[in-house]
């Protein structure tokens, strides 16, 4: 019988247990997506203290990201010695890393659109179709997860109180 502490692999991804850390939102980058030191030492201890798989932190892709305060960003080439730091820190523990990214391009104004607005169904539920066929405008969904409409799910912007 099979244990979450038994190795496994996932294709070429080979894992010393079956546990994730999964993506969380860490808070501790600047405005301009920039690594605060505190975070190196947060997955050292991660991928030290014997977990299988990491999962990053919400980083986003786009410079235009600002939708969470403190926000990752893989977004231009200066960041990539910092997330290469990242990457080495938790790979020196044997520990592979998956890199949560996301595309965030709202400010205020849409927000609050959003926020005022009675969403009954996923925002964009052919988000990916709809790239495939070229039409490359952004998201509109901004991860609140109020579509769902379930107890447990708040709208992140409406907790945080960004107008």
């Amino acid at each position: 019988m099979k244990t979450i502490f038994d190795k496994t692999e996932i294709k070429d991804l080979k894992l010393k247990n079956r546990l994730f850390r999964s993506a969380t939102w860490e808070a501790l980058a600047d405005e301009n997506g920039h690594f605060d030191e505190e975070i190196y030492n947060i997955y050292d201890q991660l991928a030290a203290g014997g977990v299988g798989c990491i999962i990053s932190g919400f980083t986003s892709v786009s410079d235009n990201g600002r939708y969470f305060g403190g926000m990752a960003r893989l977004s231009n080439d200066g960041l990539i010695v910092e997330h290469k730091r990242l990457t080495d820190t938790v790979h020196a523990h044997n520990v592979p890393i998956i890199a949560q990214l996301a595309l965030g391009e709202y400010q205020n104004k849409e927000i609050r659109e959003l926020n005022d607005s009675d969403i009954d169904t996923i925002r964009e539920p052919d988000l990916i179709d709809r790239w495939q066929r070229g039409e490359c405008s952004p998201a509109k969904c901004v991860s609140c997860n109020m579509c769902y409409r379930t107890p447990a799910h708040k709208c992140i912007f409406r907790l945080r109180g960004i107008e």
